[in-house]
C-alpha cells in the first residue's frame, strides 16, 4: 500500500508525510525537522505524530517542529496540551511545554501552570520559561507561583518560576537597551 501511495506522490508535502507515516524510524525521525519549511500545511501530520508514534524522539522531535513553526492553530494546540499533560515520557513533555511558549496561545496558560507541577527536574523549569514568553500575563502568572510556593514542599517550582522570572527580566533589559 506504501509504495502506492508513494508512487502516487509527487509533491515534496507528500512525498514527506508519507515518509512521516512509513515504518522506517530513522525516515520518520527525518521527515519532522523537513516538514517545518511547509508550515500549516504539515500541522495535521505532525499533531498526529506528537501523540501516536511509538517512538518517545518522534513525538520529540514533532513537538520541537511545532513549535519551531510558531503556528497559533487550533489543531496544534489540543495536541500539545494533551502531550504535555498525559505523555509518559519527560523529553516529550518538555518538547511540548517549549512548543506552547514559542506559539504563546493564551490557552495554554493554565496546563502550562500546571506543568509547573510535573514530578520530574526538567519539565518545571521549561513550563516556567514558556510562561515568561507571554510577557506581562506570563510573569504575573509566575510572580503569584512564587508567591504561593514560599513553603519547602513547593520549592522546585518556586526555583524553576525564579529562574523564568529573571531570564524575563533581562531579556528585557536588553531590548530596552537596543531598541
Amino acid at each position: 500500500m506504501m509504495n502506492t501511495l508513494q508512487s502516487s506522490c509527487t509533491s515534496k508535502l507528500c512525498i514527506l508525510t508519507n515518509a512521516l507515516h512509513g515504518d522506517s524510524l530513522q525516515t520518520r525521525m527525518a521527515a519532522v525537522p523537513a516538514l517545518v519549511a511547509f508550515g500549516a500545511n504539515a500541522v495535521e501530520s505532525l499533531c498526529h505524530k506528537m501523540l501516536n508514534d511509538d517512538n518517545d524522539e518522534v513525538r520529540w522531535r514533532a513537538g520541537l517542529a511545532l513549535g519551531m513553526m510558531r503556528l497559533n492553530e487550533d489543531e496544534c494546540l489540543d495536541p500539545l496540551i494533551e502531550a504535555l499533560y498525559h505523555d509518559p515520557v519527560d523529553l516529550v513533555r518538555d518538547s511540548a511545554a517549549w512548543a506552547l511558549g514559542e506559539i504563546g496561545d493564551q490557552r495554554a496558560l493554565e496546563p502550562l501552570l500546571t506543568a509547573l507541577n510535573d514530578g520530574n527536574e526538567q519539565s518545571p523549569v521549561l513550563a516556567a520559561y514558556a510562561l515568561a514568553k507571554f510577557g506581562a500575563v506570563g510573569i504575573a502568572a509566575l510572580q503569584t507561583v512564587v508567591e504561593e510556593s514560599a513553603d519547602e514542599t513547593n520549592r522546585h517550582r518556586r526555583n524553576a518560576a525564579l529562574a523564568a522570572l529573571a531570564w524575563a527580566h533581562i531579556k528585557m533589559e536588553i531590548e530596552a537597551e537596543y531598541n
